[in-house]
């Protein structure tokens, strides 16, 4: 995305939020917690930081959402990747984003339509309603709402 939409000359900024150190067990639900892994993830801000050492547009927000979604400077969007393998994550980043959407804007949902995440597709399905919209679920297992 960063190379496609050039956006290292524009004036956007490609938001990274993500603890890069597993998961807060308290945001997930029982039977998240048995599908995942506290060791799931852990330690990777170092490559993380690495991989987009040389894109001046990525911002890197390290902490757990939804707390971490005020460190976030913009206040429009016009695309975004929800991949938090939970669901009170997903839906609070839904809530924030959602209404910041720019018209014909993007949200995609890695997990969305795959066996395993259907507390998440549920939690996302039912704030996407709130919001008079439904999500599309791709061949992909991707879901993908548009604004």
């Amino acid at each position: 995305i960063i190379s496609y939409c050039n956006l290292d000359k524009s004036d956007k900024t490609f938001w990274l939020l993500d603890s890069f150190d597993g998961f807060d067990m308290s945001q997930l639900s029982n039977r998240e917690q048995v599908l995942r892994s506290e060791e799931q993830f852990k330690d990777v801000l170092g490559f993380v930081k690495k991989k987009f050492l040389t894109n001046k547009c990525v911002s890197i927000v390290k902490g757990f959402v939804p707390e971490s979604l005020e460190n976030v400077s913009s206040k429009n969007f016009c695309f975004a990747h929800i991949d938090m393998n939970a669901s009170y994550p997903e839906k609070e980043a839904l809530k924030y984003i959602f209404p910041r959407l720019e018209k014909g804007g993007v949200i995609v949902f890695d997990d969305y339509g795959h066996a395993g995440h259907e507390e998440q597709k549920e939690a996302i399905d039912k704030v996407a309603h709130s919001f008079g919209r439904i999500v599309t679920c791709l061949p992909t297992g991707q879901g993908i709402l548009f604004k």
